[in-house]
């Protein structure tokens, strides 16, 4: 609720859509249906509330593109956009994590392959290389979310941009590392 009570507060940034109001308690209603239904499909309270937050941020900064029926109201077109969106957002999530997984049970099996505790340090080594080598952009987002732990919320007010630009971020320079790394194992 904190999160939605701060962009209610700074609503000139949330751009008018032919004069309606964003129906925030019916959005808290949807978050808190989304959070149950997360749960219970396995997804952690942290994720979920990510996942929600991008969907409503996602949300208000595309409301000009709302689309509304003839004969609908805006509030129901608006929740069951948001919905829409929360859903997108939940099957990219999904994605992501199991494309995480495959590449650590990779990692994980390459690892039981070589006997011995040297291939661990080869490979820290060979990853610091790597993000030596890439642009400047994508070596500090990178330092900054794992080398030092950064939040993305953390990562983003550094950065000075919006949370999912800096997940955007991210994304893009773990592909771009994952190019590297696939080269290298070639």
């Amino acid at each position: 609720m904190a999160c939605i009570t701060t962009i209610q507060r700074d609503a000139s940034r949330i751009p008018v859509h032919t004069g309606h109001r964003i129906p925030w308690v019916a959005v808290e209603q949807i978050r808190n249906l989304w959070l149950r239904r997360a749960l219970r499909n396995g997804h952690g309270r942290e994720d979920a509330e990510d996942i929600f937050q991008d969907a409503l941020l996602a949300a208000l900064e595309g409301l000009e593109r709302l689309r509304v029926a003839d004969g609908q109201e805006w509030k129901d077109a608006f929740l069951a956009w948001l919905w829409g969106i929360i859903r997108h957002k939940s099957v990219s999530h999904q994605r992501r994590r199991k494309r995480l997984q495959q590449i650590l049970e990779g990692q994980t099996v390459k690892r039981q392959l070589h006997a011995g505790g040297g291939i661990e340090a080869t490979q820290v080594r060979t990853s610091l290389g790597l993000l030596e080598r890439s642009s400047p952009g994508a070596a500090r987002v990178l330092r900054l979310r794992f080398l030092e732990g950064r939040q993305l919320s953390e990562l983003a007010v550094e950065l000075g941009v919006s949370v999912p630009t800096a997940c955007r971020r991210v994304q893009v320079a773990l592909a771009g590392l994952r190019e590297c790394v696939e080269l290298v194992c070639l």
